[in-house]
């Protein structure tokens, strides 16, 4: 089996992404922020958009299911998505 190059990096942290990029959540490794993230309507399998990155290490915001999220970068490390 050969793997290429661009299928590994469509598979990254929320933290990786940039202003205006589309993903799709793949999974949350931290169990206690999948509930907190359930609770504030971010669960896997939604599509999102990040609407806004704030300077130096601060949250990120994303846009899903008509609304805002925002996350800490330290808890975005620990949601796997997929680019699209």
């Amino acid at each position: 089996m050969q793997i290429v190059a661009s299928e590994m990096v469509d598979e990254v942290t929320l933290a990786m992404l940039r202003g205006g990029e589309q993903g799709l959540v793949l999974r949350i490794s931290d169990p206690q922020l999948k509930l907190a993230l359930l609770r504030i309507g971010l669960v896997e399998g939604d599509k999102f958009t990040v609407a806004e990155r704030a300077p130096w290490g601060g949250p990120v915001a994303l846009r899903v299911r008509g609304g805002k999220v925002a996350l800490r970068k330290a808890d975005a490390r620990s949601v796997l998505v997929k680019r699209l």
